[in-house]
């Protein structure tokens, strides 16, 4: 029989989808310091957490960043666009940063709010034509981009789930004696 929280967390997982049509209802300080916290908790290797995340809020700003992608970039008018970060140093900075952004999907499923992965945004961030760009939004030297969130409150049904693969499991037991 499976507890309630167990439960509770594996609704979270099948009910959470990419979404596309957001608000414009801004997401709530007390929202962002959810998706922080669930940032901090993802698990790293060696516990070196090298992850680092601009909150952008400022469309103007978002509408920039689509516009300097090869074509032009969607963030689907969401009223936050979260960039990903990571340390050039880290030991698998790119794994540890994307366990924090599956941490934050996850908790803006439980929180109300909507997410969808932006990759363009990496693109945008890490090519040497805009390598001063990072900085001025406040991340810290060292640092590459891995990825974006989009998050809002959804303004669309959430899509109906595909079809998912199975037998995805090779299990190796220990010999029955």
């Amino acid at each position: 029989m499976k507890s309630s929280h167990t439960e509770i967390c594996l609704d979270l997982i099948k009910n959470r989808r990419s979404i596309r049509r957001f608000q414009k209802t801004p997401v709530t300080s007390h929202q962002l310091a959810l998706l922080q916290e669930a940032a901090e908790l993802a698990p790293s290797a060696r516990n070196e957490q090298p992850w680092f995340f601009c909150a952008i809020e400022n469309q103007e700003i978002i509408h920039q960043i689509e516009q300097l992608a090869e074509p032009a970039g969607n963030c689907y008018n969401a009223p936050l666009l979260l960039c990903a970060f990571a340390d050039k140093k880290a030991l698998e900075p790119v794994k540890d940063t994307v366990f924090a952004l599956a941490n934050i999907m996850y908790t803006c499923e439980a929180i109300g709010l909507g997410s969808c992965y932006i990759n363009f945004v990496s693109d945008v961030f890490n090519c040497p034509a805009y390598d001063k760009l990072a900085g001025a939004l406040g991340v810290p030297e060292g640092y590459f981009a891995v990825g974006a969130l989009a998050i809002g409150v959804p303004a669309e049904e959430k899509p109906v789930p595909t079809d998912r693969k199975k037998n995805i499991f090779s299990i190796v037991q220990e010999d029955a004696q």
